[in-house]
């Protein structure tokens, strides 16, 4: 997800208007703020936030070629801390927001637990839930194309979110299939 939105930030897709890229940059840009809010220490973030900072603001110039993401992007050490970060925002939203998600959680288990084992851990997948909130805190439409082992099915099922979103306006496709989200050119 991180890496196309430093390769095709959202403000310079064709189908965003300028009002949503807006809203996007100023959720970056705000974003240290708000996860202090949301309980996280200043000293434990904000590392992270001035190097996601910086590779925005590089990304924003226009200026990346495929194997200047890749050469970072392999990087293990500054590709994990921009992963931890997004991972950060999605926790902040997740619990700033948590009566959008307690009723999801099959575990029983309270949004603080559920966020520190199932979303802030770097080794974790990221299942709906963490998608939807990272989605809605950024104002970035996306949709998946779901794929299933039901060889009887013609049709794939696609879901947007936001759910009334028009296609021109889907900044990414993502493929799932059970465990794994791709990113789908279309």
């Amino acid at each position: 997800f991180f890496f196309l939105m430093i390769r095709r930030p959202p403000r310079s897709t064709q189908s965003r208007s300028s009002a949503a890229s807006d809203v996007y940059k100023r959720q970056i840009q705000e974003s240290k703020t708000y996860l202090i809010n949301a309980g996280f220490e200043e000293f434990v973030i904000e590392d992270f936030y001035d190097l996601f900072m910086e590779q925005i603001t590089e990304a924003e110039k226009g200026k990346w070629t495929i194997q200047d993401l890749l050469t970072m992007f392999q990087d293990k050490e500054k590709s994990d801390s921009l992963v931890l970060y997004i991972r950060f925002c999605t926790s902040g939203y997740i619990k700033t927001n948590a009566i959008l998600y307690e009723a999801y959680l099959d575990t029983g288990s309270s949004i603080d637990y559920f966020c520190q084992t199932e979303v802030e851990p770097i080794d974790r997948d990221s299942d709906q839930i963490q998608i939807t909130a990272i989605v809605n805190y950024l104002d970035i439409p996306i949709s998946i194309v779901y794929l299933d082992s039901n060889l009887n099915k013609e049709d794939v099922q696609i879901l947007k979110i936001p759910e009334d979103t028009p296609n021109e306006k889907i900044f990414v496709t993502f493929l799932y299939r059970p465990g794994h989200y791709d990113i789908l050119y279309v």
